[in-house]
């Protein structure tokens, strides 16, 4: 693709609101990057999974059920399940308060001797939840990645 039409396409992917600046990325280096994955058919190859917390609902004694208490006011504890590419559970974290913040329990699971192994030059995909980092990809923030939004 030439320069002519790498601007023409980011200004159309921007001035409808398909694309948007973010405090840390453009909308052009978003799309080189994504015409890179595109032309080197680079298909989440070195992804290993995909982490994500969820609420599990627990009785807690009285004096434990605000550190237990979730952002929708439910008693719950807050479990960590990583998933691989082929849908098996490879690694779970249970027993976090519901308090505690998604990227504080997936901190605390790479910090175990035998926790969560994020292999050298592989990465998990991780929602917005959580915090890019070394071994975790975020998506842009502010984007729609959602079918329905592109209805």
């Amino acid at each position: 693709m030439d320069r002519r039409t790498f601007t023409t396409l980011c200004a159309m992917l921007r001035t409808t609101d398909r694309l948007k600046d973010s405090r840390n990325i453009d909308v052009e280096e978003m799309v080189a990057m994504f015409l890179n994955i595109l032309a080197h058919h680079i298909k989440n190859r070195n992804c290993i999974g995909a982490p994500d917390g969820t609420y599990i609902k627990v009785r807690v004694p009285e004096e434990d059920k605000p550190r237990y208490r979730t952002r929708k006011n439910e008693i719950a504890t807050n479990v960590l399940g990583v998933c691989s590419q082929d849908m098996q559970f490879i690694y779970v974290l249970p027993g976090w308060e519901g308090s505690a913040a998604d990227s504080r329990v997936l901190q605390d699971a790479v910090s175990w001797r035998n926790g969560l192994i994020v292999p050298c030059g592989y990465y998990y995909l991780v929602d917005a939840g959580y915090t890019n980092g070394e071994g975790f990809l975020t998506p842009y923030r502010g984007q729609r990645y959602h079918l329905n939004d592109w209805r």
